[in-house]
C-alpha cells in the first residue's frame, strides 16, 4: 500500500454524505492525474486501484473487486475511486 501526495484532510471534520458523484470523481481523476499515473501506468498496467479520495492512499489489485474489498477493509468508512490503470472507461466509484 502506498500514499499519493496530497493534502491530509481529517476525515472526522468532512461529512462526504453531501458529496456529489460528480465531487467524487472529480476528486479521484485529481488524484489519479497528478500523483499515480505516470508511475502505476508504467509498472502497473491493466490493474485496479481504489483511491481513498479523503487522503489519497489506495489500493491496488488484480480485479476492481479485489482492489474495492482491501480499500473497504483498510478505511471503512472512507469514499472511494475505483479505477483501471491505463483504462479511463473503466473508472467509477463507490
Amino acid at each position: 500500500m502506498a500514499s499519493a501526495t496530497v493534502p491530509q484532510v481529517d476525515s472526522q471534520e468532512v461529512s462526504t454524505a453531501t458529496w456529489s458523484a460528480e465531487e467524487i470523481v472529480r476528486l479521484g481523476c485529481s488524484i489519479y492525474e497528478r500523483d499515480l499515473r505516470a508511475y502505476l501506468e508504467s509498472k502497473e498496467l491493466g490493474r485496479y486501484i481504489a483511491i481513498n479520495v479523503l487522503t489519497g492512499e489506495y489500493a491496488l489489485a488484480d480485479s476492481a473487486q479485489e482492489a474495492e474489498d482491501d480499500a473497504f477493509e483498510r478505511w471503512p468508512s472512507e469514499v472511494f475511486y475505483t479505477v483501471r490503470v491505463g483504462y479511463a472507461a473503466t473508472d467509477y466509484l463507490l
